[in-house]
């Protein structure tokens, strides 16, 4: 199955995860991760371009989709089975994705956007405090770890504690936890903020330039949207409480494109593509609720900033050889990363906060990739009327993941 740039372009959809609803035998989880006939991300592979793509999931391999805004795709293939050209951990299928190609003529657009979501847009919704780069997405350093908390970590094991008793070691005083708390910045309570309409601003360039010996050309588009979200009095009931909670979030979505090439008139052209693409998001969650067992009631506030951004570099070039021959070489360095500093999460209990249920916690998965690849393809003529096309290539594929966490709470 496959979608094409204009199937994209006709349906509207903003990203990856929301047009790969469209296909029969496909399902989207969470508005992000794709399952192919009841196979997930264990049993399938994403490419771009022909590369493998890194994760931006500390617990999966898959691809988080939504990251990948429909305006620079210049199409979707979904294959459902298995192929002698896929990586060997791919026996469910594989979903390949191809961007913007090198443009047949010259153009040029600015476009700006607004939208109204019920239930969010002029409504009083859940916030906090943030920094003053939150507008762009990227946080200004307000919420990163204290340089004193960082460089008190026992052994680069990231952990430390307070001292219990005298001669105790990997451990801290009680008057330096007290003094290491002192620097993380005291924002811990909700507010109730306006949202604003949904905003978006886009623009394309694309040029192409006729030569003797071929063609130069490239496009390029920068996207910024940012918007609301809500979810309002919803409902939970399990065997250990129940009640309701709300959840408001602001996103930014900031994306940048810029493929050139050279088609040259002599059977070989080489492309480079460059793609940046940047999400974030900010959420308040605030429940209430009475449990059950302990036959309390309690309320849980979280406060949550993350991060998530995609950097890749592909260069593919083909020759011809022997007039019907091809041969074709690739190399894409890729590295994804998802950052949430300063997560905030605490309980009240009977109207009484309770110390020993606060935890901040930092968490950065950055994982690299790097892809090399060659495709050779021969036609191969029996008689004349069997003929045929015979294939061979090679790939190589590396990845590298570092995952962070580190936990802050109180002792009591």
């Amino acid at each position: 199955d496959a979608i094409s740039i204009d199937d994209l372009l006709r349906f509207g959809d903003s990203d990856v995860a929301a047009a790969l609803k469209r296909i029969v035998g496909v399902a989207v989880t969470g508005g992000k991760y794709a399952n192919v006939r009841g196979l997930d991300g264990r049993y399938i592979s994403s490419t771009l371009n022909g590369s493998l793509m890194p994760s931006t999931d500390p617990f999966r391999r898959d691809v988080q989709l939504d990251l990948f805004p429909a305006e620079i795709l210049g199409g979707i293939e979904i294959q459902k089975s298995f192929t002698a050209d896929l990586p060997g951990d791919t026996t469910g299928g594989i979903i390949r994705m191809t961007s913007r190609d090198l443009p047949e003529e010259n153009e040029f657009g600015l476009s700006v956007s607004l939208g109204f979501v019920d239930g969010a847009t002029g409504e009083d919704l859940l916030s906090y405090e943030g920094s003053d780069g939150d507008i762009l997405g990227m946080d200004d350093g307000l919420r990163e770890l204290p340089g004193g908390i960082r460089s008190n970590l026992s052994n680069g094991n990231f952990r430390f504690s307070i001292c219990q008793f005298e001669g105790q070691s990997n451990c801290i005083s009680q008057e330096e936890g007290a003094a290491l708390a002192g620097q993380l910045p005291n924002i811990y309570n909700t507010t109730r903020e306006s949202a604003g309409p949904d905003f978006g601003l886009a623009a394309k360039l694309g040029r192409r330039y006729e030569r003797e010996t071929g063609d130069f050309a490239f496009y390029s588009s920068l996207t910024y949207d940012q918007g609301y979200a809500s979810r309002q009095e919803a409902s939970f009931n399990d065997t250990d409480a129940v009640g309701t909670y709300d959840w408001d979030s602001f996103a930014v979505s900031l994306n940048g494109y810029l493929v050139a090439g050279w088609v040259s008139d002599n059977g070989w052209d080489v492309l480079s593509k460059t793609i940046i693409l940047r999400d974030s998001e900010d959420r308040a969650t605030y429940e209430v609720g009475f449990n059950k067992k302990d036959e309390v009631d309690e309320t849980l506030t979280v406060l949550e900033w993350v991060e998530r951004q995609f950097l890749g570099q592909q260069i593919d070039g083909s020759i011809s050889l022997f007039g019907n021959h091809e041969l074709r070489l690739r190399a894409g360095l890729s590295q994804t990363n998802r950052l949430s500093p300063d997560r905030r999460e605490y309980q009240y209990r009977n109207n009484v906060f309770i110390a020993s249920t606060l935890e901040r916690s930092y968490s950065d998965l950055t994982e690299d990739g790097l892809d090399l690849g060659l495709d050779y393809e021969m036609p191969l003529q029996i008689n004349d009327w069997l003929f045929t096309n015979l294939k061979f290539g090679v790939l190589s594929n590396t990845r590298d993941r570092d995952n962070e966490l580190i936990r802050l709470g109180v002792l009591t």
